[in-house]
């Protein structure tokens, strides 16, 4: 554990419960990026971010102050993906040497895999714990020379790491950037949003046996860079996944049914992408947004939709100096969890109740947060069906 690094602007809170952060890593410089948080049971936050080419992981009490810091290591410059079980331990991978770690709620190592899998290069781009089990999805380069990729899902055992098998090792050419950066895990089976070479945007559905259920994609979505967003409804029955349109550059969401069929489409006017998706118990769903190509405008909307795409609320986040878009989160109670980097100046982390979240305008800190009106923009877009061709691997 390295508490010094780790410095804190102080937190402030409301009476509703409401609480926000502002804190940095000494040292840090470069680009800044807030990747990932995760809420325990017991409410402790877990959140992982990148500075230069260092990564951190920070533990938070469930109102605000900092518990322990921790610098990781040095790689690539690309999203570092975190999950949890219920005891707390925390795993996380990333993409570069395909690398997969165990850290207990004290910050202590557990233990850490290198998996080149069946091929020399590839990627861990997401990483799910399932009912004892780890889970992680991304790329491998069949030809070792990034012009044959394809998609991978492992399994790992959680208590050792040792990988059990592949479950899917699918020949259909994705980007040469790995872009099944998005995983989710419920009953119904195991789910992965990303791009193909042939289709910009494409969902896919296995079950625990590694078979290839159904795959869906599409040419109408841009190419992004951090994959397409997804979401599961808690009982697993609703699958939402998010995008950006290449016919007018708007951010949309689409659900399907466990089974692959779409249930309903929405975008929204003003809104550039739907990078960031989580749903909650009732099978609703918060979006994070940005509002459009530049990385600095320091404005962002937060959308709450209902299963059926409806929107229940919307609001404008407006933080000074602000890039990128937040990482977000929810517990049992659909609390909103956002964490943002701030500028060159740190990062912030901030716990928003639904009643704040329901509020005309909340302040607090640097945050701003406003009530807006989107208009929501009617579409449907044809899904094609890839064919399935899928190979079980052995270890």
């Amino acid at each position: 554990m390295l508490r010094d690094i780790f410095m804190t602007g102080g937190t402030t809170s409301l009476l509703s419960g409401s609480w926000c952060t502002q804190f940095g890593i000494i040292g840090m410089s470069g680009n800044l990026f807030a990747d990932s948080i995760q809420i325990a049971e017991s409410g402790n936050i877990y959140a992982t971010g990148r500075y230069a080419s260092s990564v951190f992981l920070v533990k938070f009490d469930p109102f605000g102050s900092v518990i322990w810091c921790k610098k990781l290591y040095d790689l690539n410059n690309v999203k570092v993906p975190i999950t949890l079980d219920p005891d707390e331990n925390i795993y996380l991978t990333t993409r570069s040497g395909q690398r997969i770690l165990k850290i207990n709620s004290d910050g202590l190592d557990q233990w850490a895999y290198n998996d080149t899998g069946p091929y020399t290069y590839g990627s861990m781009d997401a990483i799910v714990y399932y009912n004892g089990y780890v889970y992680t999805s991304g790329y491998v380069d069949r030809a070792s020379n990034f012009s044959n990729e394809s998609l991978c899902i492992y399994q790992y055992d959680a208590a050792s790491g040792g990988r059990i098998r592949t479950l899917i090792h699918d020949e259909t050419s994705v980007t040469t950037d790995g872009t099944f950066n998005n995983l989710a895990i419920a009953a119904s089976g195991i789910y992965v949003a990303g791009d193909l070479k042939s289709y910009a945007g494409v969902i896919c559905s296995a079950n625990f046996n590694g078979d290839l259920v159904w795959r869906k994609g599409t040419q109408d979505f841009v190419y992004s860079s951090t994959g397409h967003s997804l979401a599961i409804s808690p009982d697993g029955t609703q699958i939402f996944t998010g995008y950006r349109y290449s016919s007018d550059s708007k951010g949309g969401v689409i659900s399907f049914t466990s089974g692959g069929t779409k249930k309903w489409e929405r975008k929204w006017t003003n809104l550039y992408d739907c990078i960031n998706l989580v749903a909650t118990n009732t099978q609703s769903v918060f979006i994070a947004s940005t509002t459009s190509t530049y990385t600095n405008l320091a404005q962002y909307y937060i959308l709450k939709i209902d299963s059926e795409g409806n929107q229940l609320l919307c609001r404008k986040f407006s933080l000074s100096s602000m890039r990128y878009t937040p990482a977000i989160a929810t517990d049992a109670d659909e609390n909103l969890y956002m964490f943002a980097n701030y500028g060159s100046e740190g990062f912030i982390i901030s716990k928003i109740t639904p009643e704040d979240l329901a509020a005309p305008q909340l302040i607090f800190g640097p945050l701003t947060l406003t009530e807006e009106e989107l208009e929501t923009v009617s579409n449907s877009i044809a899904y094609t069906t890839p064919a399935l061709i899928n190979y079980n691997l052995s270890i």
